[in-house]
């Protein structure tokens, strides 16, 4: 959970903690205010 890889979006690298934290901002955000939510993937490509 702790290592790291360079999050696309953000151009940075964070942690798959991290990853997961954001994924739930992206999934209370598509729930509240129906943005639109793509979740986390470790393939890379999709």
């Amino acid at each position: 959970m702790e290592s790291v890889y360079q999050h696309p979006a953000l151009k940075r690298k964070v942690s798959y903690r991290t990853a997961i934290k954001l994924d739930c901002y992206k999934l209370i955000k598509y729930i509240l205010e129906e943005k639109e939510f793509v979740p986390f993937s470790l393939k890379e490509g999709v």
